[in-house]
């Protein structure tokens, strides 16, 4: 018996039908792009996948042609600043087509560039996220920034715009300030850029002595240029770098997860060039008001101690006027004492002698002749005993501290001494002393 029979055209159109009778008219759907090539006339052929565990589960050929495209294209890239590329996941309004010769496949109608957008951000995020759970975020902004940095080492591409204008800045700048630059080559966009910047820092690590810190630049571009800054290896290496790290990428809208783990992020390589001049100036500054306080301090302190000076200086000569108005009134009141002294001797020898005169008179004549040269003898004593004889004969009398000097090992250097002579009083000060052993 002959069993019912389809030719594959018809099978063809059933599916076709069938499909067409049972599907929307169009679906959104959320996709990576597998794969994506256009072709002269402009047609955009895709391939759209979907992975679970980095594992492929589905996938399903897609057209754009040429008049969508180019709108959708226009309009993505102006929204996200990226080009639809493989790799890229996106949400696609799409119409399920089946073709009797080509298959199933989907035409794309449109494509959401805010949900890609929030991808990106996504993607982002989780990266923060990672460098937080792991504790290196906030590792290089929590390093101490040098008070004036002029060694510095420069991540760059040699040919970037930035790079010129970077040095420019600082070597043109208004107060001379002079840097010392080294320049580390890297690629600073693409796939390959985190890989070479990575590579720069591990060569400046290799010298990190060489240097007060690091400086990652790059000039303008489109915002795609800016994903290589995002990587999680190159943010951890810029994160746990031992100097701190200036991010000048060259965007005035975005900011990469490289800019947020430096110590300190500008929008631009002259921006970087200007901070630096700029933390030189004030640090020049700062320690140009110090040596102003210095001085103010320094003259104050003259001023004070010249003060004092002056004040002491008077004292001291009042207090030795007062000293030698008592040591010359105590040499006055010895003088006094002295010349009573004398005169109370002279009267008691002369009451010796008159006893004397009187023994004698009353002696026989030898006993008279005996008695006188008695008496002379007492006479010459007591002219020898006179200290205005003792002077006159060219002898003096020493006073140290009103008190008479007997010996020389009283005296010392330094002492001030009263000499009593014939002609008058002498003070003086011993400025050296030989006592007799």
């Amino acid at each position: 018996m002959d069993k019912e029979h389809l030719s594959l055209a018809e099978l063809s159109q059933l599916i076709k039908s069938t499909l067409e009778n049972q599907l929307e008219p169009s679906y959104w759907v959320v996709a990576e792009i597998g794969e994506l090539r256009l072709n002269q006339r402009g047609h955009c052929y895709m391939e759209l996948i979907d992975k679970e565990d980095e594992r492929m589960v589905a996938k399903l050929k897609a057209n754009c042609w040429a008049n969508s495209y180019r709108n959708i294209s226009a309009w993505f890239e102006s929204a996200t600043g990226k080009s639809l590329a493989p790799g890229m996941k996106v949400l696609a309004n799409v119409v399920v087509q089946y073709h009797e010769l080509y298959g199933l496949s989907v035409n794309v109608r449109d494509i959401d560039p805010n949900y890609t957008l929030g991808e990106r951000e996504r993607k982002k995020q989780e990266v923060i996220n990672r460098l937080i759970k792991d504790g290196v975020f906030e590792m290089n902004r929590q390093l101490p920034f040098p008070h004036a940095p002029q060694r510095i080492a420069v991540i760059s591409s040699p040919t970037a715009a930035g790079w010129g204008d970077f040095v420019n800045q600082l070597v043109l700048n208004s107060y001379s300030y002079k840097f010392d630059l080294c320049l580390f080559k890297a690629t600073m966009q693409g796939d390959q850029a985190p890989a070479s910047i990575i590579q720069a820092l591990e060569q400046i690590y290799a010298r990190e002595n060489d240097f007060d810190l690091v400086v990652l630049i790059r000039g303008g571009g489109a915002s795609t240029d800016l994903d290589c800054f995002d990587s999680y290896n190159l943010a951890a290496h810029l994160a746990q770098f031992p100097l701190p790290v200036l991010t000048g990428i060259g965007h005035e809208r975005d900011e990469t997860i490289a800019d947020l783990v430096a110590h300190t992020k500008l929008k631009t390589p002259t921006a970087v060039a200007e901070f630096l001049v700029g933390n030189l100036r004030r640090f020049e500054e700062q320690f140009l008001g110090l040596a102003d306080f210095i001085f103010s301090y320094a003259q104050r302190q003259l001023q004070d101690q010249g003060r004092r000076l002056e004040y002491f200086g008077k004292t001291l000569q009042t207090q030795s006027l007062y000293s030698f108005r008592q040591a010359r009134q105590r040499a006055e009141r010895l003088a006094v004492n002295l010349e009573k002294g004398t005169q109370l001797l002279i009267k008691e020898r002369h009451s010796q002698l008159h006893t004397l005169n009187l023994n004698w008179m009353r002696c026989t004549t030898a006993g008279i002749k005996q008695q006188q040269l008695k008496l002379k003898h007492i006479e010459k004593n007591i002219e020898l005993l006179n200290p205005e004889n003792t002077l006159k004969r060219g002898y003096s009398i020493t006073y140290l501290n009103g008190q008479l000097v007997k010996k020389a090992s009283e005296i010392k250097a330094g002492d001030e001494l009263r000499t009593q002579t014939s002609r008058g009083e002498l003070i003086s000060t011993v400025t050296k002393h030989n006592p007799t052993k």
